[in-house]
């Protein structure tokens, strides 16, 4: 690995690697009574990791960002300004696909009925990320609850960032100890702090990248991290881990036209795939039967989501990253 570049290229491959694990599990694994065979499902069962994927990378990549922009408080407002910029637009477009979603499913043939009615109280909700924090609240889209996990990590980073590039190595390893250990407590799943060593992982890279810690001080501080991973969350949680830490470190510079494509559309899919190739599956599943029609109805699904999220790309989340990218530090 070098620190020469100044961004990490082979981020955005892993990107679109992460969306499609997830779309495959949602389309394979969570479609009711579509997949049977216990091979298939444990395969494809292990797509949900690609959310793990993605912690590890916002580990890296919103420190290696806040380092090359000199990051410190009085830069605050417009680190936060430029992330709600970036994400915000997509994501609200995508609440508002999935509020009227709820209603619409209900004419889709070979579609369960819910008894999910929301009203605007729940669009205020999504809109401040309270969900996981209001007894009885309910995500629009189940994919949603990661944005809120990632949100609650931009500000924790932002508040923390200048403490962790302090020159003194106990502060560090203090704000270390703290973050990763805090996993512990009993939090649920839907809280950051769940999730704080993948999180560490990728910060812990994003210092070594950018030459803010020895080789000796990562290799130490990313065992001991890979250990804690495992420990708390399992081998699958370890090894989705490892792997993103172990191709960004071997490959860094790697790019092709394909992993290009489908790491920038990677966020555009992710939110809005349930929504269009998973509803095109669902109608389909209890259409065929066969491994063969089941494989043509994945593949179906998949190609609408993909198409759907370029759509979705082109006209709301790439004018959201200009909007971004306009936002300048001072």
């Amino acid at each position: 690995m070098t620190s020469k570049n100044n961004q990490i290229e082979v981020i955005i491959g892993l990107r679109g690697l992460a969306a499609l694990m997830v779309v495959l599990f949602h389309f394979v694994v969570k479609t009711v009574d579509f997949a049977h065979d216990p091979a298939v499902i444990g395969v494809f069962g292990k797509g949900d990791l690609g959310v793990q994927i993605f912690f590890v990378i916002s580990g890296i990549v919103i420190p290696f960002s806040l380092i090359k922009a000199a990051y410190s408080y009085d830069k605050l407002g417009t680190f936060l300004w430029k992330r709600c910029l970036r994400i915000e637009p997509p994501y609200l477009v995508a609440v508002l696909m999935a509020f009227a979603y709820v209603y619409v499913r209900q004419w889709l043939p070979g579609t369960t009925p819910s008894d999910y009615k929301p009203g605007a109280w729940d669009l205020v909700m999504h809109v401040g990320y309270l969900v996981p924090f209001i007894e009885g609240a309910r995500w629009l889209n189940e994919v949603f609850w990661t944005l809120a996990i990632e949100f609650q990590y931009y500000i924790l980073i932002a508040l923390s960032m200048p403490l962790i590039l302090k020159p003194h190595w106990y502060f560090r390893w203090a704000f270390f100890a703290l973050f990763a250990l805090s996993s512990y407590l009993p939090w649920g799943d839907r809280q950051l702090l769940y999730w704080s060593p993948l999180f560490l992982c990728g910060i812990l890279l994003a210092l070594k990248y950018q030459d803010r810690m020895l080789l000796r001080e990562y290799i130490l501080a990313t065992a001991l991290c890979l250990i804690l991973v495992w420990h708390k969350m399992g081998f699958d949680h370890f090894m989705a881990a490892f792997f993103t830490l172990s191709v960004i470190w071997m490959i860094p510079t790697f790019r092709s036209k394909v992993t290009d494509f489908f790491g920038s559309i990677s966020y555009s899919l992710y939110l809005v795939h349930t929504l269009t190739g998973g509803a095109v599956v669902n109608v389909l599943s209890h259409k065929v039967s066969g491994a063969g029609a089941k494989i043509a109805v994945v593949l179906v699904g998949v190609s609408v989501a993909v198409g759907c999220a370029y759509l979705f790309y082109r006209w709301i989340e790439r004018p959201a990253q200009k909007w971004s990218q306009r936002v300048a530090y001072k």
